[in-house]
């Protein structure tokens, strides 16, 4: 004898208890993640605009002073620098950021998010809004 009993998991006691609880447990665990992948598919419309509208949200309130605004200013920024990608769609997204009003009152109207040049440098993108078109 190998000493091995290939029966083991199924005999009733401490571990076939524990086995038994493990599969009911992985078992919740898959439809769990099986609901969740059908919600995500029958609402993915609904998603894709709740995100599109947080994030006009957050290039809105871009540049700006309180603490949210700073909060918008920073996600954005690092999302912008790790994507290689500049406002939702483009950089006239920035268009009426509460930084695109003051870069307009200064009348540097042609200004980007610095986070939005491919090379991120201090003041990288001032008057880079007309070399992108």
């Amino acid at each position: 004898s190998s000493g091995i009993n290939a029966e083991w998991p199924l005999r009733p006691g401490k571990n076939g208890c524990m086995l038994l609880l493990y599969g009911i447990f992985l078992l919740i665990i898959i439809l769990i993640q099986l609901a969740g992948i059908v919600i995500a598919f029958l609402f993915q419309d609904d998603a894709e605009s709740y995100i599109k509208e947080g994030i006009t949200k957050s290039l809105a309130a871009y540049g700006g002073t309180e603490s949210e605004e700073k909060a918008y200013t920073t996600a954005l920024n690092l999302a912008q620098e790790n994507l290689d990608c500049c406002g939702l769609t483009d950089y006239k997204d920035y268009s009426n950021s509460t930084l695109a009003v003051k870069w307009v009152a200064a009348g540097n109207s042609t200004h980007v998010p610095d986070s939005c040049c491919l090379k991120v440098e201090l003041k990288c993108g001032e008057n880079q809004g007309t070399k992108a078109d």
